[in-house]
C-alpha cells in the first residue's frame, strides 16, 4: 500500500514539473508574442500616419 502511494506521488511531482515547465514556457512565448504585437501596432501606425500625410488630409 505505501509503495502504490508512493509511486503515485512520485508520478504526480512528476506531472507538477511537467506542468511548470509547459507553464514557463507559455510564458515566454507570451512575452515574445506581446513584443510581437507592438511592433505590429506601431508599423500599423506609422502606415495610418503615411496614408493620412500622403493624401493631404
Amino acid at each position: 500500500m505505501q509503495t502504490e502511494q508512493a509511486s503515485q506521488r512520485k508520478s504526480f511531482e512528476l506531472r507538477i514539473a511537467s506542468l511548470n515547465q509547459i507553464v514557463a514556457e507559455q510564458k515566454t512565448q507570451i512575452a515574445q508574442l506581446n513584443e510581437q504585437l507592438t511592433a505590429a501596432a506601431q508599423q500599423v501606425q506609422q502606415l495610418a500616419m503615411t496614408a493620412v500625410s500622403s493624401t493631404g488630409v
